[in-house]
């Protein structure tokens, strides 16, 4: 999937989904939450391209501690 599109599909989900602390305005279809998995796979891809050091700093703090 290009870059774009990609983007496209995050914007589109954070718009939905972050507003006024609901998850979904009742005109938004809910079963746009199945996208969720690929969506953050997304988001992480794109800040480990665009950002290295940000990118291993939540990795490191996502570990689970010993």
């Amino acid at each position: 999937m290009v870059w774009s599109t990609k983007k496209s599909r995050i914007t589109r989900f954070l718009h939905t989904h972050s507003r006024e602390g609901r998850i979904s305005n009742p005109e938004h279809d809910l079963s746009i939450l199945a996208e969720t998995p690929q969506v953050l796979n997304d988001l992480l891809e794109l800040i480990k391209r665009e950002d290295e050091k940000h990118f291993a700093e939540i990795v490191n703090l996502t570990r689970p501690s010993s």
